[in-house]
Order: structure tokens, then sequence, then C-alpha cells
């Protein structure tokens, strides 16, 4: 519920998605969609799903000793969820506007960023006795450039 409540709340705020632009709001955005995607794809690969939330609970009762208070909502989501897969196709879409171009700014970015090493090797990027002064040139793009850095280093 807190994920489709929060996927909501993205797409009532309209923002860009789009990872050369908001590269942070979209990577966590696709990080969501993916984990959630992942868990019902887990969710659809067990066959008695009924037995592993009475399992949750009795675990959650142990550590707690107290039920989880949202254990029917997740039996009745679970009982909603019965074809995984087709329920998931079926919720994403009203949330196809802010995801296709999420997954189409990729991309521009994935092909640049992952080169097979073949590729490499044929523009000489491997070779440091091939070229030395190419290998501290940076190619020029009109991206902007996209990493992670340690805060310290920014300041």
């Amino acid at each position: 519920d807190h994920v489709v409540d929060l996927l909501t709340t993205i797409d009532a705020c309209k923002a860009q998605m789009d990872i050369t632009l908001n590269f942070d709001l979209t990577k966590n955005y696709l990080d969501l969609i993916v984990t959630y995607v992942s868990i019902m794809i887990l969710m659809s690969r067990v066959d008695d799903r009924k037995a592993v939330l009475a399992l949750y609970n009795c675990a959650h009762e142990f550590l707690h000793s107290k039920s989880d208070p949202a254990y029917h909502r997740l039996g009745q989501m679970v009982l909603e969820y019965d074809p995984p897969m087709k329920k998931l196709s079926e919720e994403f879409v009203p949330h196809s506007r802010h995801l296709m171009p999420a997954l189409m700014s990729l991309h521009k970015v994935y092909p640049m960023r992952n080169l097979t090493a073949e590729l490499m090797r044929s523009s000489n990027l491997l070779g440091i006795l091939a070229d030395p002064p190419k290998m501290a040139n940076v190619p020029p793009t009109d991206m902007v450039g996209i990493g992670t850095y340690v805060f310290h280093t920014v300041v």
C-alpha cells in the first residue's frame, strides 16, 4: 500500500523522470519500482502464499510479542494478487506516464556507460601504448556526468 501511495504521489508531483536531468530522483524511482516488482515476482514463485504469510505473522509475534498490525491487509493483498503478474501489469498502467520516460532516458546513457570490451579494444581505449595522450582526454559529451561522489570531495 505504501509503495502504491508513494508512486501515486510522485505521479501527482509531475516531476520529470530523466536520468540525465534528475539523476537521484529517477534512480530512486526506478529502484523503488524494481524492488516492488522483485517482491511481487518472488511472491508469484511461492505456491502456498498463505502459509508463508502465516509464518511471517508467527515470526513477528515471536519477536515483538504482538501480531503485525498490517497482517490483515497483507492477507487481503495476497488474495488480491492471486495471479501476481497479471495484477502487477494492471497496477502499473496509471504510472506509465512517468515510468516510460524514466526507462527511455536510460537508453541515452546506458550504451555510452557500458561499452563492450571489443569496442573498447577497437577504439584503443584499453591500450596504454597505443595513444597515451588520448587516454587522458575525456570525450566531449552533451550530457551531465552521472556518478556517485563522496560528499567531502565535492565540498
